[in-house]
């Protein structure tokens, strides 16, 4: 069941995750550490 489910996953949804995630390390950095505006 999780190994067909990881198969679904279509690779667009992957390169917007990693662009999303990048984003947020970026925004990471420039706070330098503090919290992010859009996180509790």
């Amino acid at each position: 069941e999780i190994e067909r489910c990881i198969n679904e996953i279509q690779p667009h949804l992957c390169k917007t995750v990693m662009e999303n995630f990048n984003k947020r390390v970026h925004m990471c950095q420039q706070s330098r550490g503090g919290r992010l505006p859009d996180m509790l």
